[in-house]
């Protein structure tokens, strides 16, 4: 067994009793403030120790298994686990309004919100449109080792929760072609597993991988959030995923 990049972060951040910083491959993990540290379970991960990018074998499969049970792992879905820019790139090059450029642009983002990285005009309405056209968020692919982690986390004892948000531009249809991915890549069992809601800090779990910078809401969360690597999360604490590629992504 082979756990990736991310999944030993999230080992980390379930193994920490204070907030401690712990470096892993060049990327800090810090405990979110907006909740107290919870207990460690029994673990021979210590703050501050350098650990390498992957674990294998029984060594592996013991340590996840140990940290894993009983907890829950929320889990984002766009840009985190599928490659929402790269389907938004692709359709955006056969765009009239696509310039020489653009696909560094939509990759390298520094906005989170994708129409904010394009000036007022046609461009950030053709961007807005993209985002509604019907079969995107299905047509959406994972990122590589995506579904491994989500599987392997479940296995180890975890409840693996995907908790995802429908732009507004498109709620209802962005909700249904979700659900139908869900059952196209992980299988119809998952979708009890599936929870759409506009404030995830509603939804009770002791960790959530997400890709949005901070995420708020009117509830007090639960739990801890680890950063999913992307241009526009760079420099944030908790930023895991993509072996510390920012660009790249992924749970490889």
């Amino acid at each position: 067994m082979r756990t990736g990049f991310l999944l030993l972060c999230l080992l980390l951040s379930l193994c920490s009793s204070v907030a401690l910083s712990f470096s892993l491959g060049g990327s800090t993990l810090l405990s979110n403030p907006h909740r107290p540290p919870s207990r460690s379970p029994r673990s021979r991960l210590r703050g501050g120790q350098a650990i390498g990018s992957h674990l294998e074998g029984s060594d592996a499969i013991g340590m996840a298994s140990e940290v894993f049970r009983g907890r829950t792992v929320l889990v984002d879905m766009d840009n985190t686990i599928v490659d929402w820019d790269r389907e938004f790139a692709a359709r955006w090059e056969k765009s009239p309004e696509a310039e020489a450029g653009d696909s560094e642009l939509i990759l390298g983002r520094t906005h989170f919100e994708m129409e904010e990285n394009f000036s007022e005009g046609p461009r950030r309405e053709r961007a807005k449109q993209i985002m509604k056209e019907t079969g995107f968020y299905e047509s959406l692919q994972p990122f590589e080792g995506a579904l491994r982690a989500l599987e392997a986390m479940s296995a180890a004892g975890a409840s693996v929760l995907l908790v995802t948000s429908p732009h507004p531009f498109c709620a209802g249809e962005c909700a249904n072609e979700k659900f139908r991915w869900v059952e196209k890549h992980l299988g119809k069992e998952w979708e009890s597993n599936l929870i759409i809601t506009r404030d995830k800090t509603f939804v009770a779990g002791d960790i959530l991988v997400d890709d949005k910078p901070l995420v708020t809401g009117r509830a007090l969360p639960t739990w801890v959030q680890v950063h999913f690597a992307k241009p526009y999360t760079k420099g944030l604490g908790g930023v895991a995923g993509g072996g510390g590629d920012h660009k790249k992504g992924g749970w490889g």
